[in-house]
């Protein structure tokens, strides 16, 4: 029977793999970013993204990029971000497209009131292609957070979250819960509609 943290998890992996990834973008804050500062880089750098591949009004086209955003701690503690980019609606622009749009963004994610100190790196981020390979290795990689015992299953939880067209929403407040769930039974049934 597996433990209450591997069915978490394979909830999460399942519902992620189902939504059939495209890109795996990785965004790593320089070290000694704040969390608070670095989680709202994370949804400025979206925006910059979206305002980019879409244009200012992006929101109003109701397109804007899609997917499932894991953040997690770095060996030196400072927060990290794995997105698994994904295409329900078939308009996901080009990787190159993609690319341009994280490339000419990441270097206008700044410290507040210091246009020239940069919070990411030039270096500091990845786009790589995601290959279903059948053993569902990228889920399970950016969910690894339900095996850090350091992680309660509700911190793993929370730290999973979702790319909406006017932001990006983190935590268990985005699942619906069964009646077991609210109970503290069970396992999610259902993680995030997709």
């Amino acid at each position: 029977m597996k433990s209450q943290r591997s069915q978490f998890q394979s909830a999460y992996v399942e519902q992620i793999n189902a939504s059939k990834p495209m890109y795996h973008l990785t965004v790593t804050f320089l070290k000694g970013t704040y969390d608070d500062v670095a989680e709202n880089s994370i949804r400025f750098l979206f925006r910059l993204i979206n305002k980019k591949l879409y244009g200012n009004r992006f929101y109003n086209k109701n397109k804007y990029i899609k997917g499932f955003i894991v953040r997690e701690r770095c060996k030196s503690g400072t927060l990290h971000y794995h997105t698994a980019l994904i295409d329900p609606d078939g308009d996901l622009p080009s990787r190159d497209d993609i690319f341009n749009a994280i490339r000419s963004s990441v270097p206008k994610v700044v410290w507040k009131n210091e246009s020239s100190r940069r919070i990411i790196a030039s270096e500091g981020w990845q786009l790589q292609d995601y290959y279903d390979t059948g053993d569902k290795g990228l889920e399970y990689y950016i969910t690894k957070n339900f095996n850090k015992w350091e992680y309660t299953i509700e911190q793993a939880t929370d730290s999973i979250g979702k790319l909406e067209m006017r932001g990006i929403n983190f935590g268990s407040d985005m699942i619906p819960r069964s009646e077991s769930m609210q109970s503290g039974q069970g396992v999610v049934r259902r993680v995030m509609a997709t």
